[in-house]
């Protein structure tokens, strides 16, 4: 009696999560996801761990490990971590050298930005400079032209006029 079909098509008793699509076909809602669970172990993610730190540990444990090796074996693990500690020396010299570099560039941008800064100001000086000239230049010459045509009115009128 579970499984009867009522009017509308859907069977009794069935799982809520199933339904028909518009096309008469059946579908399920999609599970949800999992969530993931947290790892708890003892060892830490190496991507959390910066490079210095993992190298120091990981030279560590092969020296300990290089004690119970066999003589070959020993060899090639202390070459390897020989090989290792140069790198990170190398790494650590490189990074000083970068962390110079980036002072001498910071230095250099604000040297050029004074220098440019100072250009604008010469610049707006000249500017206002020849702006004064222009202007007394301007003044001059109607001064100057006022004074011919006063000169002209003297001339025609032969007296002075007011």
């Amino acid at each position: 009696m579970d499984k009867k079909e009522t009017g509308n098509g859907q069977r009794k008793g069935t799982n809520c999560n199933v339904f028909r699509d518009k096309k008469g076909r059946y579908s399920r809602v999609p599970k949800p996801k999992p969530k993931p669970t947290p790892r708890t172990s003892e060892f830490q993610d190496c991507d959390q761990m910066s490079p210095e730190l993992l190298t120091a540990v990981l030279v560590e444990h092969a020296r300990q490990v290089e004690k119970t090796l066999g003589s070959d074996l020993a060899m090639l693990v202390g070459a390897l971590c020989d090989r290792l500690e140069e790198r990170e020396e190398r790494v650590q010299g490189l990074k000083e050298s970068r962390h110079k570099v980036k002072l001498q560039l910071s230095s250099a941008k604000e040297q050029i930005e004074d220098q440019t800064q100072a250009k604008e100001n010469v610049h707006g000086q000249c500017v206002r400079y020849r702006k004064q000239i222009q202007s007394r230049q301007h003044n001059t010459l109607k001064e100057k032209v006022q004074a011919h045509i006063r000169q002209d009115r003297l001339l025609s009128c032969g007296q002075p006029c007011e």
